[in-house]
């Protein structure tokens, strides 16, 4: 029932289609045909025009939707990205810490064999 009858001329039906195009979507003529009578001129309504513009402008703003939320999903993945990377590095200088206080703890006498005290050297410098 909203589509015209398939027997009618291609400007018919797309007139037709038009009309109930504009039924739907609700657009306003803002200048009465009375004015266009009143000066003479033929009403001539380009409906053609303003429906392709109507839905040009629609599937622009669907793409930029689109991309705003491409936009909203990286922003996200690289806030995730970002609190991984910080935690990380915190956990990583706790590591340091520990072992700098461990290494300050033990004494450091010459007993201590060779490879404890170059242990104990490149941990008090941040190794492992």
């Amino acid at each position: 029932s909203d589509t015209p009858k398939s027997g009618k001329a291609s400007s018919t039906k797309r007139r037709l289609t038009n009309s109930l195009r504009i039924r739907k979507h609700g657009i306003k003529i803002k200048i009465p045909y009375s004015w266009y009578r009143s000066k003479g001129i033929r009403y001539k309504m380009l409906t053609d025009r303003l429906l392709n513009k109507a839905d040009r402008l629609n599937k622009a703003k669907e793409q930029e939707e689109e991309l705003l939320q491409l936009f909203r999903l990286t922003q996200a993945e690289i806030d995730t990205s970002l609190a991984r990377l910080n935690r990380l590095r915190k956990e990583k200088q706790m590591i340091f810490k520990r072992g700098r206080k461990a290494a300050a703890k033990w004494p450091a006498d010459s007993s201590v064999d060779p490879v404890v005290k170059a242990v104990r050297k490149v941990q008090a410098n941040g190794g492992f």
